[in-house]
């Protein structure tokens, strides 16, 4: 049966799933709307993992997540939501820029991240501190931690503002969606942080306008942490991670997958003010 032909079926495709709400988020394969429309989608992805930890804390009710991909196609589920005022359906997605340009969706049933993605919201020094805690089971040097995270924050603001003017001219500053990492030192041995080179070759690469840039940071509200590109963002602490377990306790082999959901796992106990009455807010309303 195809039970997601029309928006009707949109609509009612809770049913299907014996749950009081469908939850399309970003992740996974990137399927088409006419797949998602005949109930395809992963069985996994990491934003649903982080948008079952959000949801679960606000909602009581039965969901169901669907990881279809791409922004893109979770967007076009938005527009059906607006269209036809769905009340059984979620669209969550990654802000990135759309509030800096206030290009983004407002319905009750479409939210987005509050920085540029889950990594940005979920990600900090304390967050840091803690899975590095776990994992060695020893007293940590926060200071040596803080150091290293407050200078990639400090330097990479002027680049978050070039990616974010770009952002509007569908064009990015950091290598989308690989590639980010060959502007960071990525051996464990060595302390992390940003390669100046790599850095400015792009920008000259791309012929930027530092003038353009300051007037753009001088009349957008444009935050390191906050609006970073969150692949990078997310990728530099789990980085950071590796280099104090290898230096620190000479420990290795620590998978990703387990140091991002160990940092989604924490989000509630670390997460500023602001985020959080961002999620309130949105799932509540």
């Amino acid at each position: 049966m195809a039970f997601t032909r029309t928006s009707s079926g949109l609509k009612n495709l809770h049913l299907f799933y014996n749950v009081d709400l469908i939850v399309y988020t970003e992740g996974g394969t990137s399927l088409s709307v006419e797949d998602v429309k005949a109930r395809k989608f992963n069985s996994e992805s990491i934003d649903s993992v982080f948008w079952n930890i959000i949801f679960s804390n606000y909602r009581s009710e039965l969901i169901k997540y669907k990881p279809i991909g791409s922004k893109s196609t979770v967007s076009k589920i938005a527009q059906e939501i607006i269209e036809n005022n769905i009340t059984t359906v979620y669209a969550v997605m990654d802000q990135e820029f759309d509030m800096v340009y206030e290009t983004n969706f407002s319905h009750s049933n479409i939210v987005y991240t509050y920085g540029y993605s889950w990594e940005n919201d979920v990600w900090n020094e304390n967050v840091i501190f803690s899975i590095i805690e776990t994992l060695s089971a020893k007293k940590i040097n926060k200071n040596l931690i803080l150091g290293l995270y407050n200078s990639f924050i400090n330097h990479i603001k002027y680049f978050v503002a070039v990616d974010g003017h770009l952002f509007s001219k569908s064009d990015s500053y950091f290598p989308r969606p690989k590639g980010h990492m060959k502007l960071v030192n990525c051996d464990p041995k060595k302390e992390p942080f940003l390669k100046t080179v790599e850095l400015t070759k792009i920008i000259e690469e791309k012929e930027i306008d530092d003038t353009i840039i300051n007037d753009f940071l001088d009349k957008k509200d444009i935050c390191a942490k906050r609006n970073c590109y969150g692949h990078l963002l997310g990728d530099f602490c789990k980085q950071l991670i590796h280099h104090i377990l290898k230096i620190e306790y000479n420990l290795s082999g620590i998978k990703d997958e387990f140091i991002k959901r160990m940092a989604i796992n924490l989000f509630f106990k670390f997460a500023n003010r602001e985020t959080i009455s961002h999620y309130a807010k949105s799932i509540n309303n």
